[in-house]
């Protein structure tokens, strides 16, 4: 069965980049929306501060878990014909190997899209830190890689970057 090609116009392409904003600011929001409620759950005192911090702390780490997942399959150029991906911004842009494990992976979909068994019993300790720095140096070199006629379309994502010490 043969794979359709999709025809992305220039258009879709420039109006797309508001959404790759969108992914990566919200990754680096929510983990150091996830580092604070860390903070403020060690300090609760109450049962009631503590049941809201700690609610706090899984909906940050859940979102930077999605965003994490959404870039890495653009930087990676992966799944559907009709996704945005990296190479459609840098024509000679490959996937970096800091983010090619496929058991992270794994491990991100069992997290956000199912209920199952292996969710249960695997390990909880993420390192949303170690995280975002891998993808935000891979991301960094996409941006390095994009061709010139973009640069202004991604000045949102280098300056996002350089708030968080990018």
């Amino acid at each position: 069965m043969a794979t359709a090609t999709v025809r992305i116009t220039a258009k879709e392409k420039d109006d797309a980049v508001e959404h790759i904003f969108y992914e990566l600011q919200m990754l680096l929001d929510c983990r150091a929306l996830f580092e604070n409620a860390v903070r403020e759950l060690n300090q609760a005192t109450t049962k009631r501060d503590k049941a809201f911090w700690s609610a706090g702390q899984n909906a940050f780490l859940e979102g930077f878990l999605l965003h994490f997942r959404n870039l890495k399959q653009f930087l990676n150029n992966q799944k559907f014909a009709t996704d945005v991906k990296a190479s459609h911004y840098a024509q000679n842009w490959t996937p970096d190997s800091k983010l090619s494990d496929a058991n992270e992976d794994i491990r991100v979909n069992k997290k956000l899209a199912h209920l199952t068994y292996e969710r249960a019993t695997s390990a909880r300790g993420w390192n949303p830190e170690e995280m975002e720095q891998r993808i935000c140096e891979v991301f960094q070199k996409f941006l390095a890689k994009a061709d010139v006629s973009y640069y202004s379309l991604f000045a949102g994502c280098r300056t996002k970057l350089s708030v968080y010490g990018y």
